[in-house]
């Protein structure tokens, strides 16, 4: 939180305290954020108790209709349910999921410490007191939280690197040589140059001429093709050793097995556009009309009328089938 706090431009934070018992204040919280804060892109609930998270989401729901906002996704961490609330926006991230989500965790730590292993050895190849480099150049164990986030930012987006190759990090170890080819090298670096100047935004610096970690100046924060040949490589042998990094976490890289999909027509010229309400889609051949467009390859936009969200609200067969409709739609817009 205190990383997420110091950052310039990166992230906007709110933070409120209300009484359990105060529901009305509890909703007044909800719509100051919602009026203040930039556009949401989601909403994400938890809680101690099986239960909270789900009557969290709702709550939130319930006050951005109430204020006509538009709804974001609204994410909750709690046991699954098929629930998708009135809106169709509540989403919900199961206990199993959760799992998985920690085991992604230890596998970014096992990358990161790779990481910080090389670089310790490379200190080492070139100079008797690797501590004289910096207050970094200590074991993994021994380093400040805020040093181990920047390695684990770095090893985490090794998969999207990868994903833009058509590639992904698979478990085990690998016997073929696995390096990219320079013109891949240069437009991932770009790509790590990003990443970097992300996390340092987050960490509140700016650019400034000189290094200045005190007051948060660093000379680097500039594109990729504005840097010193210097500063470029870096980047560069980030590239140049992911395949090696991985090696030592004991992954490697493979493609992933590719599909043909139909392209897609533009959302704004002719996307199919399906009213939810009595008169148009609340029945088994409108759902049907829907389900097809999407089969097709359409980019469907659902438009649901107050008749939809009470049929939402019911618990009929309809209700459920329309729930799986709702998460397949490409955008869903509220009337009144």
């Amino acid at each position: 939180m205190a990383r997420l706090k110091a950052a310039t431009i990166a992230v906007a934070i709110n933070e409120a305290e209300v009484d359990d018992d105060d529901a009305e204040g509890f909703d007044r919280v909800i719509a100051a954020i919602a009026a203040s804060a930039p556009p949401l892109f989601s909403v994400h609930c938890a809680g101690p108790v099986s239960g909270e998270a789900m009557a969290l989401a709702r709550r939130w729901e319930s006050v951005l209709l109430k204020l006509r906002l538009p709804i974001p996704p609204i994410v909750v961490y709690d046991e699954f349910v098929t629930d998708v609330g009135v809106s169709g926006m509540i989403r919900c991230v199961p206990s199993p999921v959760l799992h998985d989500v920690a085991k992604l965790t230890t596998t970014i730590d096992r990358r990161a410490m790779a990481a910080h292993d090389a670089y310790l050895d490379e200190l080492k190849s070139v100079s008797p007191e690797p501590r004289a480099a910096g207050p970094s150049a200590i074991e993994w164990r021994l380093l400040p939280e805020r040093v181990k986030d920047d390695n684990r930012s770095a090893a985490d987006h090794a998969d999207y690197k990868l994903a833009c190759l058509g590639m992904r990090v698979a478990e085990g170890p690998c016997s073929a040589h696995q390096d990219f080819p320079s013109e891949t090298v240069e437009g991932l670096s770009v790509l790590e140059h990003s990443r970097w100047m992300a996390s340092k935004n987050i960490d509140g610096f700016k650019h400034g001429p000189v290094r200045d970690n005190t007051a948060g100046l660093h000379p680097d924060i500039v594109p990729f093709e504005e840097l010193s040949l210097e500063a470029k490589q870096k980047d560069v042998s980030q590239i140049e050793s992911l395949s090696s990094l991985l090696r030592s976490a004991g992954q490697h890289i493979e493609y992933e097995a590719s599909l043909g999909c139909p392209q897609t027509t533009s959302v704004s010229a002719t996307a199919p556009r399906f009213e939810v309400a009595l008169c148009r889609i609340l029945t088994e051949d409108g759902i049907a009309d829907a389900e097809r467009a999407i089969l097709e390859g359409h980019e469907v936009e659902l438009v649901i009328s107050p008749n939809g969200r009470d049929v939402l609200a019911s618990a009929t067969p309809l209700a459920a089938r329309l729930s799986r409709l709702l998460r397949r739609a490409y955008r869903i817009t509220h009337v009144s």
